[in-house]
């Protein structure tokens, strides 16, 4: 699979390649085909039971006291004009403090602008909205694994794991997802 595999495609998106905050850059993000961190297997397997026979949860099936250790791992972004980018609705207090930034309320195109270590602000808005475009766009779950995007931090990669949500009908509306932190 190829860089090509996980640009963000199609008309949905108003993001242009040309535009220098949107750069179209290698994100060294490597689409996995399993999850492959015990943690994320388990919070997958979780969803998958969620959906059933649907092709995939409603966010109404989901119950915070089944998933507490999960928690501060956790983000859920709601679609915004149909996929053209994502606004963070919740960001896990464990992923603030890996990130160092609170991702709450922003949308994913102003990833970085927060963050308290130096970070690719082209390679780390590419990575997001590429792969919520790519979960969007497919309606099926997407795991991966990257390094991060700040050399302050260049002892650690992610394991992650982004799936689409309904919201009482079959469209997808959110994305819920859980990043966990290995040392590389």
């Amino acid at each position: 699979m190829g860089l090509s595999d996980f640009i963000w495609p199609g008309p949905k998106s108003n993001i242009s390649p040309e535009s220098d905050d949107y750069r179209l850059v290698p994100t060294r993000t490597t689409p996995l085909d399993h999850p492959q961190h015990p943690e994320i297997i388990t919070f997958s397997n979780y969803l998958r039971r969620l959906a059933g026979s649907r092709p995939m949860a409603d966010r109404a099936d989901i119950n915070p006291a089944d998933i507490l250790p999960f928690l501060p791992h956790l983000m859920i972004l709601d679609v915004i004009d149909e996929g053209a980018d994502f606004r963070v609705r919740v960001f896990g207090t464990g992923l603030v403090s890996l990130i160092c930034e609170e991702r709450t309320g922003l949308l994913a195109s102003e990833f970085g602008l927060k963050s308290t270590i130096y970070v690719d602000l082209a390679e780390i808005r590419a990575r997001w909205l590429q792969l919520f475009g790519r979960v969007y766009n497919e309606a099926r779950p997407v795991n991966f694994k990257a390094p991060t995007t700040s050399i302050d931090r260049s002892y650690m990669h992610y394991h992650g794991m982004f799936a689409p949500l309904t919201k009482g009908s079959e469209e997808v509306s959110q994305i819920i997802g859980m990043m966990i932190a290995v040392r590389s």
